[in-house]
């Protein structure tokens, strides 16, 4: 037995998962350590550090495409991390659906990355990455789509300036299927039956409605705004125009206190309006879990 093995099990290192097994979470693969979250949209970037102590530090944004900042940032970007990883949220070329009587076979969340055609069947397509996210009591499944081409650009684009990418997601859906967690955790008759859940993310807009318990529609769209609502007011209406009155409306956004949060919230305020964003929301989702 090596030297470093035997420090490995006495400092608990043997037993931690692997800085690349994007399955767990980013605390335990990097314990101690410092690591990068980048937002990539379509016409910006946006990122923020995580401290050895877990804790959110830094933090900017660049306007252009990855390919453009990436080259410029770099340096920047690796004095904030201790081995180079990054976590990454796409957030442009991607399409969530609301489906129906998937697969839920044994071990579907490996079997959706390794073989998607085996949990989507006929509606998968071979160029494209896939995650789903089941509704625990009934056969609605949340889909999320996302260019194969994109997320080997991104890949290519981080390791080129020596970054390593630790996890790719979709910071959207990883708010909405985030909260829909916690919310199926709690008991039966602590829920409501009818909800409507908006969610925006720097410029991307996902809303779900349930009725009846059942997952009833879904819409989601990315670029959609910048600072104004309007553009989300326009996509989501029809979702509040046919909604039974005192359904009770759940708000997720990126983060708290800014303005378009302020103008959301205000535009709201006649709705039972429940505002479920955490600080630093779409940072939490993404690189705490």
């Amino acid at each position: 037995m090596k030297v470093q093995d035997i420090k490995d099990v006495l400092t608990f290192a043997a037993f931690r998962p692997d800085a690349d097994d994007s399955s767990s979470t980013c605390p335990k693969r990097f314990p101690g350590q410092r690591y990068l979250l980048l937002n990539v949209s379509r016409d910006h970037v946006s990122w923020r550090a995580v401290d050895k102590k877990g804790d959110f530090e830094g933090g900017d944004s660049m306007e252009g495409d990855l390919r453009d900042v990436a080259p410029q940032m770099s340096e920047d970007w690796k004095a904030m991390t201790d081995s180079g990883h990054v976590v990454v949220s796409i957030n442009n070329r991607f399409v969530i659906s609301l489906e129906h009587n998937l697969s839920r076979r044994s071990g579907y969340q490996e079997l959706i990355r390794s073989n998607p055609k085996a949990v989507l069947g006929a509606k998968c397509d071979r160029g494209k990455r896939y995650a789903v996210h089941h509704n625990p009591e009934t056969s609605a499944s949340l889909v999320l789509a996302c260019d194969d081409s994109l997320v080997k650009s991104v890949e290519e684009n981080l390791t080129a300036v020596g970054l390593k990418p630790a996890r790719i997601c979709c910071g959207l859906y990883a708010m909405m299927t985030g909260y829909l967690h916690e919310f199926y955790r709690q008991k039966a008759n602590d829920r409501p039956q009818n909800m409507v859940l908006l969610a925006c993310c720097e410029g991307s807009v996902g809303i779900l409605n349930q009725k009846g318990g059942q997952w009833s529609e879904f819409r989601a769209r990315s670029g959609v705004y910048q600072e104004e609502i309007e553009p989300v007011a326009q996509l989501t209406s029809k979702f509040f125009q046919e909604m039974t009155p005192g359904t009770p409306v759940v708000f997720l956004n990126d983060r708290r206190d800014t303005p378009f949060a302020q103008r959301m919230l205000e535009g709201l305020k006649n709705f039972a309006m429940q505002d479920a964003t955490q600080d630093d929301h779409l940072w939490t989702v993404i690189g705490k879990s």
